[in-house]
């Protein structure tokens, strides 16, 4: 059986970074959220997601230890070919919310899928607290679809700045920006840097 102690081992050299994008994404998602009367909890955990899946991506370019699979507006980042992170919301669970696809049920159930690396799969997830101003941050694994165990990420947090911050912040190509509410409602509009 796939423990805590195997995924920590395992994921131990990237604790810090996973810690990161996830906070990363959080604290990305409360500068805009602003934009927002009142949110959907949905709107926030599209914007987190796709915060962190941007964030991911940046912190891992180039590295050959690691693998991103990108497919269904997800990301599967393989490290090695021992273990898999999938990056989501939580519930008080610990569990996901997810829409139970075929593909859904064969991940948590670890079962070997095309294009996706063999090993186990974990979620690195966050926990909104009640009033969505704080997060927990989680290693999960599931056995077909039922919580086994889980582990605080938060207890890696590491007090020096690591290489994500810095590449979060230089501006992309085209940058989406808001203005300000109008009777007709938030235009959205791409300019180009």
């Amino acid at each position: 059986m796939f423990s805590e102690k195997d995924a920590q081992t395992l994921l131990e050299p990237y604790h810090a970074v996973l810690f990161r994008i996830v906070t990363t994404a959080w604290r990305k998602w409360h500068e805009m959220r602003d934009h927002f009367d009142e949110p959907y909890t949905r709107t926030m955990a599209v914007n987190v997601h796709q915060f962190m899946t941007e964030a991911a991506k940046r912190a891992f370019l180039g590295r050959r230890d690691v693998r991103i699979v990108e497919e269904h507006e997800t990301i599967l980042i393989s490290f090695g070919n021992n273990i898999s992170v999938r990056l989501k919301k939580l519930n008080e669970h610990l569990g996901t919310s997810n829409y139970k696809t075929q593909r859904l049920l064969d991940l948590e159930a670890q079962l070997p899928l095309p294009g996706v690396p063999d090993g186990e799969r974990v979620v690195v997830g966050y926990l909104p607290d009640n009033l969505g101003q704080e997060i927990e941050v989680h290693v999960v694994y599931s056995q077909a679809g039922s919580f086994v165990w889980s582990y605080d990420l938060s207890d890696y947090e590491v007090a020096e700045e690591i290489f994500i911050d810095s590449s979060l912040t230089q501006k992309p190509e085209a940058e989406w920006t808001f203005t300000p509410k109008t009777d007709e409602g938030v235009k959205r509009e791409q300019s180009a840097s």
